[in-house]
């Protein structure tokens, strides 16, 4: 079989870890090239599901044209295509931009035993080793792309990061392979077109073992690396406390180089962007300083924040919705769902409930009378006497950024119920006003939400 792909590569793809195989599909010669194998391979030997997934960004005026493009070569392969339109911001460096918009999309579609392939070679490889030395990143020694590392709840993979672009693009002329011409990697305004175009050339003229000597020292200190990261995931381990956060008492015991690496190490096991150096060194002082404030540290939709003594990595949530919605009371006699932003509301009745005692739920008499709203300020709760929900969320270890997002179950105008928040270990509160009297009798109510990253989840 004609493909670049090594044997401990084509491993990887078929392992019987990975359920789903998604190739990101630019239209470019490289993943143009990368799709080709990776179908002429699964249709020969793995067998697994396969998907060519294509992000449109919107910048360029033929960006609709490359996703046809894309989406026309799939149907003659007959392999499934998918595509989404990002929004890329035009403030600040577009490239980065475009990056951050094209990752997020992907860990909004990925799912859970994905494996992401991307076309990145040695090429793209030495032009992100000098990028990052040339930024600053911080990072020990030098540092390239990782081949592999966690994305969301999936996983991605670069099975062509020791392949030349040379070699791609002789593989895609070989099989009489079709792709497109991005224009705008020839502008010298962007960083990686100036080092790809102006920079490297002179380099390699000049010294022609280049390419080799800056990926051979980017192995050398992955090794370096390696060991690091050894003692780095213990201390992480020693720190993890129940399972969803790290103790701030345990971090304290470290010296802040220790906590940076940490810091680190968790971010690139959740597979999110990394904070700049400086950020990681701040958030540290801060842990050893015992600064009060809940949020340390945030970058790029993400955050450090701490409640009762644990550090937490945390996704940014969307503004509070300022509505009121009727619960269908038709749907109650199974699950339904109301979207939240990045969590839902289920109810269901409560012989079906999880981890909510029988009994504890809202009488079924009431549904239809039942709305859903989120906090505005001031909401009291009547339980064995009249509570504010301010401090009935302090109470029960609701953390602070959490609770604009939480939503709240009225009768009529008056506040009954609060639902369970299965992730924080928080139980449901009702009004003895409406619970309903036996077992089985009454609705359940639980809130979940995807603000907390779990480095423990995989």
């Amino acid at each position: 079989m004609n493909t670049l792909l090594e044997e401990s590569q084509v491993n990887e793809l078929a392992s019987e870890k990975v359920s789903r195989l998604v190739v990101a599909l630019s239209g470019g010669a490289d993943s143009v090239a990368l799709l080709a194998m990776v179908h002429e391979l699964n249709q020969a030997s793995i067998k697994k599901p396969l998907m060519a997934l294509h992000i449109n960004h919107d910048i360029a005026d033929e960006a609709g044209a490359w996703q046809c493009f894309c989406e026309t070569w799939c149907a003659e392969l007959g392999v499934p295509f998918s595509c989404m339109t990002v929004k890329v911001d035009r403030n600040g460096s577009l490239e980065g931009n475009a990056r951050a918009a094209r990752y997020a999309a992907f860990e909004q579609i990925l799912q859970t035993g994905d494996l992401l392939l991307l076309a990145h070679h040695a090429d793209d490889q030495v032009e992100t080793i000098l990028f990052n030395l040339f930024r600053g990143s911080g990072a020990f020694g030098v540092r390239g792309m990782p081949d592999r590392r966690r994305i969301g709840s999936a996983w991605l993979y670069r099975p062509l990061i020791a392949v030349s672009g040379d070699a791609l693009r002789d593989y895609c002329l070989s099989h009489q392979l079709k792709w497109i011409e991005d224009g705008s990697n020839q502008d010298l305004r962007f960083d990686r077109n100036f080092l790809r175009h102006d920079l490297l050339p002179r380099i390699r003229e000049r010294f022609a073992a280049a390419d080799a000597a800056i990926l051979r020292a980017d192995s050398r200190d992955r090794e370096y690396q390696r060991v690091i990261d050894v003692g780095t995931r213990r201390d992480l381990a020693e720190s993890t406390r129940d399972s969803i956060g790290l103790s701030l008492t345990a971090l304290r015991e470290f010296d802040p180089f220790r906590i940076v690496m940490l810091l680190r190490c968790l971010a690139e096991d959740c597979g999110v962007p990394l904070p700049g150096t400086k950020q990681l060194k701040l958030c540290a002082r801060m842990i050893v300083d015992k600064v009060k404030s809940t949020r340390l540290i945030s970058w790029q939709g993400y955050s450090f924040s701490q409640y009762r003594e644990s550090l937490f990595l945390v996704r940014d949530l969307p503004d509070a919705f300022n509505v009121t919605i009727q619960i269908d009371s038709a749907k109650l006699g199974s699950a339904f769902e109301i979207g939240v932003g990045v969590g839902r509301l289920v109810g269901f009745p409560m012989n079906s409930a999880q981890g909510i005692a029988a009994g504890s739920g809202i009488d079924l008499k009431l549904a239809g009378q039942l709305s859903l709203r989120f906090r505005r300020g001031g909401e009291k709760l009547m339980l064995s006497k009249t509570r504010s929900l301010k401090n009935l969320f302090q109470e029960n270890g609701v953390p602070s950024w959490l609770r604009d997002h939480v939503p709240l179950i009225y009768q009529g105008d008056r506040l009954v119920a609060v639902p369970a928040i299965p992730a924080w270990h928080v139980s449901a509160l009702v009004s003895p006003e409406v619970r309903a009297v036996g077992p089985g009798a009454g609705i359940g109510f639980g809130f979940h939400v995807q603000d907390r990253v779990d480095h423990t989840a995989g």
